[in-house]
């Protein structure tokens, strides 16, 4: 999407973001042509620290830190363990170590108790990354820390 003269990629996230670090972006003036490096777009992620645990119906949820997180939106709770699945909650506001007016289990996920230490990531399924606009193609790929990276995305033509 143009925006003036920035431009707006979104794309899907991973189903959870347990291992990704960050989102690579990269531009060709052709389709078929060298795609280049030209933005790198961090996961934002904290971890919970609440007294020992959230319930599934908390409308608070403290935080290490909020540092990089919007002001209000979605975020995204995984489990520490396999057993509980990934939760997204939407929040109204946040201060340096909570996020607050929380509703959880939003966008077909539900609401579920989580322990401490629990990873809290800044949910990216509509934020994607604003840059300066350039007619062409752009590809995307995720870079996992410990380094492994996808393969790049299909080829997305903005003019």
């Amino acid at each position: 999407m143009k925006i003036g003269t920035k431009l707006k990629l979104t794309w899907k996230p991973a189903a959870t973001h347990r291992e990704i670090k960050s989102y690579e972006i990269y531009y060709s003036s052709t389709q078929n042509g060298a795609y280049s490096k030209v933005a790198t777009v961090p996961e934002v992620n904290t971890f919970l620290e609440a007294p020992s645990r959230i319930s599934s119906s908390d409308n608070t949820i403290y935080v290490s830190s909020t540092d990089g997180f919007p002001s209000n939106g979605v975020i995204e709770i995984a489990g520490l363990s396999t057993e509980v699945a990934s939760e997204l909650v939407n929040c109204t506001g946040k201060t340096a170590t909570s996020f607050t007016g929380c509703t959880r289990g939003v966008l077909g996920t539900i609401a579920a108790e989580h322990y401490n230490e629990a990873v809290v990531w800044k949910y990216t399924g509509s934020l994607g990354h604003l840059m300066n606009y350039v007619s062409g193609y752009y590809k995307i790929k995720s870079v996992e820390w410990s380094g492994i990276s996808s393969n790049l995305s299909n080829s997305i033509q903005m003019s």
